[in-house]
């Protein structure tokens, strides 16, 4: 089956009626702009596509920032799967494949087109930043939150109660201020399911211990949950005259898709590359991490995988992307099946280049580089687009998604571990194809 195919089935999933109750209890708590983007707006879509822990986020991060890009706040993940169209299914079903009967194609598009921002500025006080809060919150405990007015109300009332004790209210500030008035509601939301500074967490909730579980039965949007920034929204005028950016872990597997979902739109995809020893070390960590849980297997396929399934969750919980052929190593190694992930999404990558109006490849170490090697490496993207040259201020950000902080050469407190699968025939062969042969470059 081709990539992002879409295939007939008759199964009625749990999380997709999860999601479908979750799309309809965000509808009240916010109206579509009347200057939003229509489909026909988008003329030119930028697609950053690599493996799971390959450094996407950093590049995504580094793009938005050189200020061409009309983007999302995080990846739309979340919305494949509020819109029905990343759900897993029955046997070998994977993250390439889509079922009509559940996908609601033009609801995605248009809450993508909703959802779009073209930088920050947006008052984290204003009504609207409440609003956004309100529906990221959805995304994140849609099972346990009451009505969404009612939400709104608390988004509102923590606002009003940060801005008390703070002249600058920040993003982390809302969520915190929220979260603690839920909690004391006796709604179960845990600050510690967020992408933030785990010291600023343990100085507001210093009793609150670390969740070590998926947070909730249904995933929408895969933990570790994203603070909404203060972005402002962006205009149908302003998609009209920047590329869109976009960036999902499983859009490794739906380049075709994608070319579908915007057939009027030159499509350009950015494909980032990284060392494979770093690569299957962060994957590695992130199975191991008290986040990344992507697929509920449940009762249809049992994980046995060494390393991993003897944790509580580790029997059914699959963590990143889901590859064609996944089922093979559900009872390999950790290190094997990290393995298989990293040369599942770059062999499906690399068989999609020719779906593209343009093909671009980094690496991921000239990013995580600084300096002048970061700066061309955007350079690159920026002059293949025809877009104004970036600033050297693409040097400064906060990492986001870590497992632990960034180090040079960190997989070698598991090179033992690693080295088997490292050296498999098929790791082996993509190395070639991804032109790192020599280990000198690794990070």
């Amino acid at each position: 089956m081709s990539q992002g195919e879409m295939i007939a089935s008759d199964r009625t999933s749990p999380a997709i009626a999860v999601a479908r109750r979750a799309r309809d209890e965000l509808t009240p708590v916010g109206g579509r702009r009347g200057d939003a983007a229509m489909p026909a707006d988008v003329r030119r879509v930028v697609l950053v596509v690599s493996s799971s822990r390959g450094g996407s986020t950093l590049l995504h991060l580094l793009l938005r920032l050189t200020g061409s890009f009309c983007f999302l706040d995080g990846e739309h993940l979340q919305l494949y799967r509020l819109f029905g169209l990343n759900e897993t299914g029955p046997g070998d079903w994977h993250d390439g494949l889509v079922d009509p009967a559940h996908a609601d194609v033009d609801g995605f598009v248009r809450a993508v087109l909703d959802d779009l921002v073209v930088g920050d500025g947006l008052d984290t006080r204003s009504d609207e930043f409440a609003h956004t809060v309100a529906r990221r919150l959805f995304l994140q405990w849609h099972h346990m939150l009451p009505a969404p007015e009612t939400v709104l109300e608390f988004v509102r009332a923590a606002t009003v109660q940060a801005a008390r004790s703070n002249d600058v209210v920040t993003p982390d500030d809302v969520i915190f201020h929220t979260v603690a008035a839920l909690s004391r509601a006796s709604v179960p939301v845990n600050p510690w399911n967020y992408d933030v500074d785990p010291a600023r967490i343990r100085a507001v909730f210093p009793t609150l211990p670390r969740p070590a579980a998926p947070p909730v039965d249904s995933i929408i949007e895969i933990p570790p949950f994203l603070v909404p920034a203060a972005h402002l929204p962006a205009t149908a005028k302003d998609v009209r005259a920047r590329p869109v950016l976009l960036k999902a872990s499983v859009d490794a597997y739906r380049i075709g898709l994608m070319r579908e979902l915007f057939p009027a739109a030159e499509l350009t995809v950015v494909h980032l590359v990284r060392n494979p020893a770093a690569a299957v070390n962060g994957l590695m960590d992130g199975w191991l991490h008290r986040g990344f849980f992507s697929h509920d297997l449940d009762d249809s396929c049992r994980l046995r995988i060494d390393g991993y399934s003897h944790l509580p969750w580790g029997g059914r919980w699959w963590n990143f992307d889901l590859p064609p052929r996944w089922t093979e190593v559900v009872e390999r190694p950790l290190p094997e099946v990290c393995a298989f992930q990293w040369c599942a999404a770059h062999d499906a990558i690399l068989a999609s280049t020719t779906v593209a109006d343009r093909y671009l490849r980094l690496r991921a170490e000239d990013l995580m580089a600084g300096g002048a090697r970061r700066h061309g490496a955007i350079g690159q993207v920026i002059e293949e687009l025809g877009l104004a040259a970036p600033s050297a201020a693409t040097g400064a950000e906060r990492v986001v998604a870590m497992t632990e902080r960034p180090r040079p050469g960190r997989w070698r407190a598991r090179a033992a571990l690693l080295r088997p699968a490292l050296e498999s025939p098929a790791v082996q062969a993509m190395v070639e194809r991804l032109g790192y042969q020599s280990r000198s470059g690794w990070i």
